[in-house]
């Protein structure tokens, strides 16, 4: 995470969500840090918000136990799994920096 400013207890809970919605690191990013400039960072920021809607629809089926949802959510957890390995160039991390 950015570590250029402290970040709320609101903010890292939000960061949690974001991250049990299957976004990688850097949409993570987009989205807390938002602060658009251009025109692209606009349409950036709409687009993951908008992902954000329907990823946290999904995700509250898939709790609910609705296989379609919970495959699809699956998926989008693999698909960060993957991003997230290729940003840091690794094969395997783990929360405790080991």
């Amino acid at each position: 995470m950015d570590n250029a400013r402290n970040y709320t207890k609101e903010e890292l809970e939000f960061v949690k969500e974001l991250a049990e919605l299957g976004f990688t690191n850097n949409e993570i990013l987009i989205i807390v840090n938002n602060d658009p400039k251009t025109i692209v960072d606009y349409m950036n920021y709409g687009n993951l918000w908008g992902k954000y809607e329907i990823r946290k629809a999904n995700y509250t089926l898939a709790k609910a136990g609705s296989q379609p949802a919970i495959t699809a959510h699956a998926a989008l957890l693999n698909y960060a799994d993957i991003a997230n390995k290729s940003l840091y160039n690794e094969t395997s991390y783990d929360t405790n920096g080991q």
